[in-house]
């Protein structure tokens, strides 16, 4: 799904709540392209669509649009630190692969960060050699090797 396909759902479904408060309605602020999905804050707009300059209320921080499937997610300020920090882990992983590969992580670093065994560390090195790395194929080397491997990325849990 690209950005746009997103924006749209996201702008459709806000139009769809139609007045949230008297007088007002939601539209869509700053957007994060996460993993899995498109964030969108939201704003308050006038029923004219003019930006407010009320302060916002407490409730939900924005949505998201899963890239895969289109469905929309209302998130509230402790999910979108949740979705944040989940996102974090996932570049530090990638940050982490990428280095192996390159050759700027030593096999026994890795190794010892992943607290995998040798037979492990050598599977995992075939499946990072043979792939070309960036954050989504970081995601499926994760989902469907080192998970399989070790059960050591308890952050991966909340996809499930």
């Amino acid at each position: 799904m690209t950005h746009q396909n997103a924006r749209h759902i996201a702008l459709k479904y806000v139009s769809e709540m139609g007045e949230v408060l008297p007088g007002f309605m939601f539209g869509l602020g700053d957007e994060e392209k996460f993993i899995e999905s498109y964030y969108f804050d939201f704003i308050l707009l006038t029923l004219k669509g003019e930006r407010s300059e009320e302060a916002p209320f407490a409730g939900d921080r924005g949505l998201t649009v899963n890239k895969y499937n289109g469905q929309v997610e209302l998130v509230s300020h402790g999910a979108y630190a949740a979705l944040s920090d989940r996102e974090n882990k996932w570049n530090e992983t990638y940050q982490l692969l990428s280095a192996f590969k390159d050759g700027t992580l030593q096999p026994t670093a890795l190794k010892a960060k992943l607290d995998l065994t040798s037979e492990q560390l050598l599977e995992l090195s075939k499946i990072i050699k043979e792939s070309e790395l960036n954050r989504e194929a970081t995601y499926e080397i994760v989902e469907k090797h080192i998970l399989k491997l070790k059960d050591k990325f308890s952050f991966i849990k909340t996809f499930r």
